[in-house]
């Protein structure tokens, strides 16, 4: 019997739920369950079939289950960490520090300090080519995290907040130009829905740029409010895994550039923004495999990169 399957007889035997009562709740919780019947769900639970990989994490989800218990304990973590850090991490992009000097992150909320606020608006000014308010780095709601050296050497940020799913996408970029007072903090109190949104996120260091990811995968699995994923891709490698292995919709271009950036429908853009629902990232197969592991392998790269947080 599948895991899946062994997964909903306990569901239902725990809470004393009826196969009806089930349906019902899901259906209640998200549109995607409407046309769920008892005769699919049956087959469901007694393992004759077994949806989609992004349709059992948002069963969990949606009854704030853990998700890896959905994860076969006889997958090969080593095996799908390699191909990750090979697709998706990739090398060092900045061989004149590696090694040199040890690297702290800090994790914590705007305001930043002068120095890192200048080298971040540069980054956006002319890497992304994207407009951002001075008043953003000032933002108490938007969260920053950066990984420096001793001699203050910037080697990696990121930049996120949370905005209310029924916000509009094609305002993100005005919101970022002007005001950004519908950006939120996480409240685990609230049960609005909400997307994350990382506004922005760099690092020439592989260790950073899995923190990143590991972040991602912690902060998506631990919240059932969150129920997208908004990013800013301007690596095609990384596209092209995202096309390869999960379902995503494009929701703003960047600026047409002739070299770098990424390439969409034969045109080049400085970025594309990407809108995920939180499954199907989940459920991507070189992510899927790490879910397991990644809040005790963020907690190990944080103590190497001697991490402050304030989070």
């Amino acid at each position: 019997m599948s895991v899946f399957a062994n997964y909903l007889k306990r569901l239902r035997s725990n809470r004393g739920l009826t196969q009806q009562q089930v349906i019902d709740y899901l259906s209640e919780n998200d549109t995607s369950f409407r046309s769920l019947d008892i005769t699919t769900y049956s087959r469901w639970e007694r393992g004759v079939t077994t949806p989609k990989i992004s349709k059992q994490i948002l069963v969990a989800r949606i009854y704030k289950d853990d998700i890896k218990v959905l994860i076969d304990d006889k997958l090969s973590f080593k095996d799908a960490e390699e191909i990750f850090l090979k697709e998706y991490i990739g090398p060092t992009q900045d061989p004149y520090q590696l090694g040199k000097e040890r690297v702290t992150l800090y994790e914590g909320f705007f305001p930043i300090d002068k120095k890192t606020s200048s080298n971040i608006i540069s980054f956006h000014k002319n890497f992304l080519q994207l407009d951002v308010n001075d008043n953003l780095f000032k933002n108490h709601n938007v969260a920053f995290s950066k990984a420096e050296t001793i001699t203050g050497h910037l080697c990696g940020h990121l930049l996120y907040t949370f905005i209310p799913i029924n916000y509009p996408d094609e305002l993100l970029d005005l919101e970022l130009q002007k005001s950004s007072n519908v950006f939120k903090k996480l409240d685990k109190r609230q049960t609005q829905g909400l997307s994350l949104f990382f506004i922005s996120d760099y690092s020439p260091i592989p260790e950073f740029r899995l923190a990143i990811f590991l972040h991602t995968v912690e902060l998506l699995k631990e919240n059932i409010d969150i129920k997208y994923f908004i990013t800013n891709c301007y690596h095609e490698e990384i596209l092209q895994l995202y096309e390869q292995f999960t379902e995503y919709e494009v929701i703003s271009k960047g600026k047409p550039v002739r070299k770098g950036g990424v390439k969409l429908f034969g045109k080049r853009y400085s970025y594309v923004r990407l809108k995920f629902k939180t499954e199907n990232y989940l459920s991507a197969k070189p992510f899927l495999y790490l879910i397991t592991h990644a809040k005790s392998k963020l907690e190990a790269l944080r103590r190497n990169m001697s991490s402050k947080t304030n989070l």
